[in-house]
């Protein structure tokens, strides 16, 4: 398997073919001369910023490079802040969901591929909030790189500090893509909501009835939150994340 990021292809080899991956690198390349890099994965995403080691097998040694979705340009450095292609469709259908004028919280932007889909749809206000500084530097860079409509406020912060204190029910809308930890943020999403507006709250969940655990988990992180759930508009399978797991995400109208 593997991923395509700009110019650069990311393989996943299997365990079993690990040794020989720099003769497969060196193969896909051949196949695929138009890549500037071939890397490969190595470990998982790890850590408060979410990174993941790499390896060139092919071609320059980089990790940087400019992504495009939909039109909208993302500078990228898989090395040093978290980004997944698996998600354009989701960055796109969420972004189709604002409506001009909207203030938008993304509390994990990471390099901000929500918030500038967003922005250049847009006349909305995006607050863009990620604790790694080189997210929000590639940030920076993505919004000299594309025509926006809105406006995005990058900041460099951890959630749990900066949101209590920098909004009071005066947001329409939050994105909390942060599947393995958003359920720990889900209090300070509420703080910063207003009545009737939207939290995307994403999450991994496996089992035999993955849409009911998540809707029954999502009504009781609020309501332990001191808000209710007036209405789940959406909810749906992201991507497979291991066997019979997804990374997925419900839509939920605030009360």
């Amino acid at each position: 398997a593997y991923d395509l990021v700009g110019d650069i292809a990311v393989l996943e080899i299997p365990d079993e073919l690990f040794k020989h991956r720099f003769l497969i690198g060196r193969a896909f390349h051949r196949l695929h001369p138009n890549f500037a890099t071939v890397l490969c994965k190595r470990g998982a995403v790890t850590g408060l910023t979410r990174v993941r080691n790499y390896e060139v097998l092919s071609g320059e040694p980089k990790t940087d490079t400019i992504h495009t979705e939909y039109g909208c340009r993302i500078a990228v450095d898989l090395a040093k802040a978290y980004f997944s292609p698996r998600l354009l469709e989701e960055h796109h259908r969420v972004a189709l969901l604002v409506r001009d004028g909207e203030k938008v919280l993304d509390m994990f932007t990471g390099v901000g591929p929500f918030a500038l889909h967003i922005a250049r749809l847009h006349t909305a206000e995006v607050i863009a909030v990620d604790i790694n500084p080189h997210a929000i530097d590639l940030l920076k860079k993505s919004i000299q790189l594309n025509r926006l409509r809105g406006t995005i406020r990058p900041v460099v912060a951890d959630a749990h500090e900066y949101v209590p204190t920098a909004f009071d029910h005066d947001v329409d809308r939050v994105i909390m893509n942060h599947p393995s930890g958003a359920s720990e943020f889900v209090e300070d999403a509420c703080t910063a909501v207003r009545p009737g507006g939207v939290i995307h709250y994403y999450d991994f969940i496996g089992g035999p009835n993955p849409e009911d655990e998540l809707v029954s988990k999502a009504h009781r992180l609020v309501r332990n939150a001191g808000r209710a759930i007036k209405e789940v508009s959406s909810i749906r399978r992201v991507r497979d994340s291991a066997p019979y797991e997804y990374q997925m995400v419900l839509d939920a109208v605030i009360e």
